[in-house]
């Protein structure tokens, strides 16, 4: 007995030897699929990556590819990069599950045994090479889970796994499943079920594809330490090991086809005709870059603001492209109504409108659900499932009459047009139709006002056949660095960039709906050439590197400034504002600025008396305090 306890605590000294030669990792990662498409270059992508300046890389450890058959287990390809990232000193957080065999198994739950032989196989193998384990992505999405995402369940399949780990690698770090968004009801029900026992670091994914991040990510933040600290658990550390921004061309096949129908009906010719996009700092209401490939065909496209409609002559500015989202400052709404009964035309294609208000209070905004109780008023008609039960759930594809083409859809909610509101004169076109079980529902049409309204309204109540979740090269260059600073200082210990490259561009199709969103996560482009994305990640680290303190973030109005000090002790800063219209201010400084980069890297020299700030971080260095005073906003 006292051999076998001796030779355990010889082992465990062995061990603790080799855990600490693992290197320690920085507070920067990525997502890249080397296990996957980036497999065939993977050194190169690697070589890239700690050009970039990141130490952490996630990726899936696909227990199909590792355990094709069952007890046969194949780590030929993860042992090359796993010596690779060593050699690079790249820290791997594999994702355990990944893609697995759904002809053998239904759900990895529903096979635990399984499952935990595939786990065991996993970290034997790495034992004293690899040290953060993350247990499964995204367990509250179907499409990972495999089945109804179940908070419970998964809590199960936490403490099974957690426990396994730690028997085998008692110094192993174990990561709770990456939660898309921030569920707050399915992290408290797993903290509720003994999830807290089984892991070490919390983990989400906080996307903000669709809002405004200043406005989203530091309430979700709050939100989210409270409950963590109600059971306890605030003092481990908080990882984001995804957060990215898609550069996808912002067009889907068939919102493009309904809209250009829907303008023919309308006899407007956009060859000869100018659009208005609106582009709104006081609410973040943009639509000035959707639709790239519909705007080309206009004769010119203006700009306003929402304030600014009540001021244009449908005559002269026939058609506004509203933002594919369903939010809307619905004090706001007369001057909609106003335009649309005088004759004006107004896209509306992105799920079902004004089915939110937005409040404004103070420099923040509010979200509030109102349903159906401005449509009346705007002569527009909408149903959903949840109101109708007649009404499919979801439709398995649309088809559009005037190409006579059906597109597959995935998910798509049962969401239909009606003419309910119209007046005697008025009528309702449908452009398009969602189909389940061979019956078809209008879902996306034009209303045609005649009555005491003259205008028209173009409607889509399908947010996939519309696409508000992508964005520019260049604003993804600028979210990334506003993405981090705001989770550096509110308590994201490490953040990853989801993801390293493009995938194969992949285009719409005669069958597809989409330019597909997920092909232009990369920070660069297919081809390993950098984007936007990759200098601005690069530049962040530079500026905020790792062993910096901890990042302090404050604000006045629409500035904001986060700070910290460098392991060298230099004082440093990031500036900006969430409005896309630039702001001239005054700068204070306590001590001389040394340095100034923009959010690219590039070095730009800095007016205390008229220090221009623009949704594009400034990184400053040098001054011991720097208090940023508003002049006027820039036109």
């Amino acid at each position: 007995m006292k051999k076998s306890i001796l030779c355990l605590l010889c082992y465990g000294l062995v061990f603790v030897a080799m855990a600490d030669k693992m290197p320690v990792p920085g507070d920067y990662g990525i997502v890249a699929h080397l296990a996957r498409r980036d497999f065939p270059d993977y050194r190169k992508r690697m070589d890239l990556l700690r050009e970039v300046g990141v130490t952490l890389v996630r990726f899936d450890f696909d227990w199909q590819e590792i355990e094709p058959r069952r007890k046969e287990f194949r780590f030929e390809k993860y042992d090359r990069i796993v010596e690779a990232a060593r050699v690079r000193g790249l820290t791997i957080l594999p994702i355990l599950c990944g893609k697995y065999d759904r002809k053998r198994i239904s759900a990895p739950y529903r096979h635990m045994e399984e499952f935990l032989d595939y786990v065991r196989a996993c970290v034997e193998r790495y034992q004293g090479k690899i040290r953060y384990w993350e247990v499964m992505n995204e367990a509250n999405v179907r499409m990972f889970w495999g089945d109804t995402p179940d908070a419970e369940k998964y809590a199960r399949l936490l403490s099974s796994t957690g426990k396994l780990i730690k028997s085998i690698d008692p110094s192993a770090v174990v990561l709770h499943s990456g939660m898309a968004r921030v569920p707050l009801d399915f992290i408290e029900t797993g903290l509720k079920n003994a999830t807290a026992e089984n892991y070490d670091v919390m983990n989400i994914h906080p996307y903000c594809w669709k809002e405004v991040p200043e406005f989203e990510l530091p309430a979700r933040l709050n939100q989210l330490h409270n409950l963590l600290k109600k059971y306890k658990v605030d003092d481990r550390e908080l990882w984001a090991t995804e957060m990215g921004n898609s550069t996808g061309p912002n067009q889907m096949a068939g919102v493009y086809q309904i809209v250009e129908k829907g303008l023919s009906i309308c006899q407007i010719a956009p060859e000869k005709t100018q659009l208005v996009v609106l582009s709104d700092d006081k609410y973040c209401f943009y639509s000035d870059e959707d639709m790239p490939l519909l705007q080309k065909k206009f004769k010119s496209v203006r700009a306003v603001a929402i304030a600014e409609i009540s001021r244009l002559d449908p005559a002269k500015n026939p058609v506004i492209l509203f933002a594919p989202r369903e939010e809307f400052p619905c004090s706001e709404l007369p001057k909609i109504r106003q335009y649309v009964q005088k004759g004006g035309t107004i896209i509306l294609h992105g799920g079902l409108p004004f089915y939110f208000d937005v409040i404004l209070e103070g420099d923040n905004q509010r979200r509030v659900s109102v349903g159906a109780k401005y449509i009346k008023d705007m002569r527009i008609g909408w149903r959903s499932w949840w109101i109708d039960k007649n009404i499919p759930k979801r439709f398995s594809s649309f088809f559009i009459p005037s190409t006579g083409k059906t597109y597959l859809s995935d998910f798509t909610q049962g969401q239909i047009i009606t003419p309910c509101n119209l007046r005697k004169g008025d009528r309702m076109i449908p452009l398009a139709f969602g189909v389940e079980n061979d019956l078809y529902y209008p879902s996306a049409g034009v209303f045609q006002f005649n009555s005491d309204f003259k205008g028209n309204v173009i409607l889509c109540t399908s947010q996939r056949l519309s696409n508000n979740e992508c964005c520019t090269e260049d604003r993804q260059a600028k979210l990334l660095g506003r993405n981090a600073l705001l989770l550096k200082g509110n308590g994201v210990k490490r953040f990853f960039v989801y993801t390293f490259s493009n995938g194969e561009p992949r285009p719409a199709t005669e069958h597809r709906l989409v330019y597909h969103r997920e092909t232009h996560f990369g920070i660069v482009r297919h081809n390993l050439e950098p984007k936007k994305a990759y200098h601005a990640y690069r530049t962040l680290i530079r500026m905020c590197p790792d062993g910096s303190s901890e990042v302090k973030i404050s604000r006045k109005g629409k500035l904001f400034i986060a700070s910290w000090q460098t392991p060298g002790k230099e004082f440093r800063y990031g500036v900006w504002t969430y409005g896309r219209r630039p702001v001239a201010t005054r700068i204070q400084c306590k001590g001389a600025i040394t340095g100034a980069v923009d959010y690219l890297g590039k070095e730009i020299s800095v007016n205390p008396e008229n220090f221009v700030v623009s949704d594009g971080i400034v990184f400053l260095s040098g001054p011991e305090s720097v208090h940023v005073t508003e002049r006027e906003t820039v036109r």
